[in-house]
C-alpha cells in the first residue's frame, strides 16, 4: 500500500479542553497547499492558501473562518489558542516551521465538554481515498454513525464547507474531498486514559 505523506504544507490548530481545572491540549493537523514562495519567518498574513475551486485565500482569513465554524460545537471550556504553519519535505514526514498565528477564541456552547469525546467526519476524495477530520472533546454524546445530511445543522455546516469549492483542506492523498460520507461520534480511548488518569 502506498504511503500518503502529509503536506505539502500543514496548519496545526492548537486548542485546549479544561475540565474542573485539568487542561489537556489537542492539536488538529490540516494539510494545505500554499502559493509559493513560502519561507520560515513569514507572517501568516502574507501567506495565501489554495482552495478546491482554484482560488486563493489569505491564511489568516482561512484559519479564523474555520475556527468560527467549529466554536459552536465546543463548550466555553474549550479554547482555540494558536495555529502554526509548517512546510513538509516531499515524500517525508520532515517538517520545517514557518510561522504562527494567535487565535484565542473559545467555544460558544453553554454546556460542559464531554471528556474524551471524539467526533470524526469522513469524506471521499477526488483520488478515491478517504479523508478524516477529527475533533476532540466537543459536547457531543456518543451515537451510532450518521450519514450526511445528519440533521445536525452545526455538523452539516462543517461537512458542507469541507466539500465546497471554498475549502482549503487537503486529504493525505493530496486531493480535495468531494463527498461527505459519515459522521462518527464516540470516544477516543487514548484520550480517555489520559483524561481519567488525571482526575
Amino acid at each position: 500500500m502506498a504511503t500518503n505523506f502529509p503536506g505539502p504544507y500543514q496548519i496545526d490548530l492548537h486548542y485546549t479542553g479544561d475540565h474542573n481545572g485539568v487542561v489537556i491540549e489537542h492539536v488538529a493537523k490540516y494539510n494545505v497547499n500554499c502559493v509559493a514562495p513560502i519561507a520560515p519567518g513569514m507572517d501568516m498574513s502574507d501567506i495565501e492558501v489554495v482552495t478546491k475551486g482554484g482560488t486563493f485565500v489569505n491564511a489568516v482569513t482561512a484559519i479564523l473562518a474555520w475556527v468560527d465554524l467549529l466554536t459552536p460545537l465546543f463548550s466555553e471550556d474549550v479554547t482555540f489558542t494558536y495555529a502554526e504553519m509548517w512546510s513538509v519535505a516531499p515524500e517525508t514526514f520532515d517538517r520545517t516551521f514557518i510561522t504562527t498565528l494567535d487565535v484565542s477564541e473559545a467555544g460558544t456552547l453553554v454546556a460542559p465538554l464531554i471528556r474524551a469525546a471524539q467526533v470524526i467526519y469522513t469524506f471521499r476524495t477526488q483520488e478515491g481515498g478517504i479523508m478524516r477530520i477529527n475533533l476532540m472533546e466537543t459536547s457531543d454524546v456518543p451515537n451510532p454513525p450518521f450519514s450526511f445530511p445528519t440533521g445536525f445543522p452545526l455538523h452539516d455546516a462543517v461537512a458542507n464547507f469541507v466539500i465546497s469549492d471554498s475549502n482549503w483542506i487537503l486529504a493525505r492523498d493530496t486531493s480535495y474531498p468531494i463527498a461527505s460520507h459519515r459522521l462518527l461520534i464516540g470516544q477516543n480511548e487514548a484520550l480517555f486514559k489520559k483524561r481519567f488518569s488525571r482526575n
